[in-house]
């Protein structure tokens, strides 16, 4: 059914119908597997465990240096099986057959009942799956791959799981430069001379990200495109502004570009002091534009009337990302490679993008998009495309729950303090894979009406108390990008 090679692991064995054969010789010979007889080491009994679906994994070269490039959920199972093309198609010479094209396989947690595998049956999930780690996401890596003529997918999704009460830290992540650093790992790591396709899911986040990012794609493919699955919003529209092309499903959604700003000179939000309101750009341009329509006789000086409300600096700041936006956005339509436009047809499009909607969260469908950028830029996915693409989407929604709300209560019970840590976002390729990870305590304390004191003794928690409300507290103890050496 099947070839195997050993390149990567000192010895493979496997008990099998045929025979019991050792492959740390590097030769390949036709085997069915039974599962209930699988060896690993020197021979040394490997107790099967509960079935887990076989997942493809990248192969080093043979001449590679290091350890198997897996993450290290695969290395503790530490048997591998690799289908290889026979020897007739990789060409006559030794070095050809060496560097033919190998499919690993990880072969975790075996059943005892399980009997012949059938690779191309389990070599996909099964749809009732209801998680998916990292390397059993590669093989849909890998198909999209395939169906992009062996473009490189990059996978960046800010996750934005609703929770309650809303915004719990840790648990969505916004659109940064942050990821700048993470982003050149994956491309120096891919072999990108077929092209790249940013694969972005994201609410959006800061507008200045959006120019080095592109620029650092540039760097590595001038030509790059961008894949949405499903939402692109903001800040993610405006980078897709400089792709040359934009490939979008029938669930995809572009959004307006007009910027949101928050310093330290806005106002402050009634329920928590520590956090500046967020100010629209149109709000404030729509606040003029009624003056002027509506009242252009009028004698009030309206700017005086909003600084009443606004800091001056709050306003000057709104004014300055007003322009920033516009400004990247011109510079990205313009040298994006997709089609030669004149300045009066890019302030057109960012006209429409920027102010003609009149919704920041109106969502652009693929048609509106088309309609604006044009059929050099925006593309419609094949519904073969779009369907590999469905699936990925949900290996990240179902893994990381990001369609289930997270009730904080839930967490936390009647505990006065639980650990947690949470998985905001992903950063991957098919080589590597980063993750947004947070880590730390809740507090839950009852709040007592006015004029009841509780003396509590040093060291000591106060438990919580039924029908009392509480007040939460979250001591972060880690949050950043970091390597995702769980392979979640």
């Amino acid at each position: 059914c099947c070839w195997f090679h050993d390149s990567s692991v000192s010895i493979l064995q496997a008990q099998t119908r045929l025979q019991t054969a050792n492959f740390s010789n590097g030769q390949s010979v036709p085997l069915i597997i039974n599962l209930n007889t699988v060896h690993r080491g020197q021979g040394r009994r490997h107790r099967p465990r509960r079935w887990r679906n076989l997942q493809e994994v990248r192969v080093p070269r043979p001449e590679a240096q290091g350890p198997l490039d897996r993450p290290a959920a695969g290395r503790q199972d530490g048997l591998v099986a690799v289908v290889e093309k026979p020897d007739s198609e990789c060409g006559s010479q030794q070095n050809d057959v060496l560097n033919c094209k190998r499919k690993y396989f990880i072969l975790p947690k075996m059943p005892e009942e399980a009997s012949e595998v059938n690779l191309a049956a389990i070599e996909s999930p099964a749809p009732e799956q209801r998680s998916f780690n990292y390397v059993q996401r590669k093989p849909f890596f890998l198909e999209l791959s395939r169906l992009r003529n062996g473009r490189v997918p990059i996978f960046f999704f800010n996750f934005d799981r609703p929770s309650q009460p809303p915004n719990i830290s840790g648990l969505t992540t916004a659109f940064a430069s942050d990821t700048k650093e993470i982003l050149y790992r994956l491309l120096k790591d891919a072999d990108v001379k077929k092209g790249i396709d940013l694969v972005l899911y994201t609410r959006g986040g800061d507008a200045n990200a959006v120019w080095p990012l592109v620029s650092l794609i540039r760097e590595f493919n001038p030509e790059f495109e961008v894949i949405v699955p499903f939402r692109c919003h903001s800040s993610g529209t405006a980078l897709a502004l400089g792709a040359r092309r934009i490939v979008m499903t029938r669930l995809s959604e572009l959004s307006p570009i007009d910027a949101t700003t928050a310093n330290q000179f806005n106002p402050r939000e009634e329920t928590n002091p520590l956090v500046p309101k967020a100010i629209s750009v149109e709000d404030v341009r729509s606040f003029f534009n009624l003056r002027k329509e509506n009242a252009a006789e009028s004698k009030t000086d309206y700017l005086e009337l909003l600084t009443k409300s606004v800091h001056p600096l709050a306003l000057g700041n709104v004014q300055r990302v007003y322009l920033l936006v516009k400004n990247i956005a011109s510079a990205l339509l313009a040298s994006n490679g997709a089609k030669k436009r004149n300045k009066s047809e890019i302030d057109k499009i960012i006209d429409k993008l920027a102010s003609e909607f009149y919704s920041h969260v109106h969502a652009i469908s693929r048609h509106e998009a088309k309609e604006i950028l044009g059929d050099e830029e925006v593309t419609f996915a094949s519904e073969e495309l779009e369907t590999c693409l469905d699936k990925i989407l949900r290996s990240y929604e179902l893994t990381f729950k990001l369609r289930e709300q997270y009730i904080l209560k839930g967490e936390l019970g009647n505990n006065s303090a639980t650990d947690v840590s949470y998985i905001g976002g992903v950063f991957e390729s098919e080589n590597r894979s980063y993750i947004f990870k947070t880590k730390g305590t809740w507090f839950q304390v009852p709040k007592f009406p006015a004029g009841v004191q509780i003396n509590i003794p040093a060291g000591n928690t106060l438990p919580v108390i039924p029908g009392l409300p509480v007040d939460y507290r979250f001591d972060i103890k880690f949050q950043d990008w970091t390597l995702n050496v769980g392979g979640e």
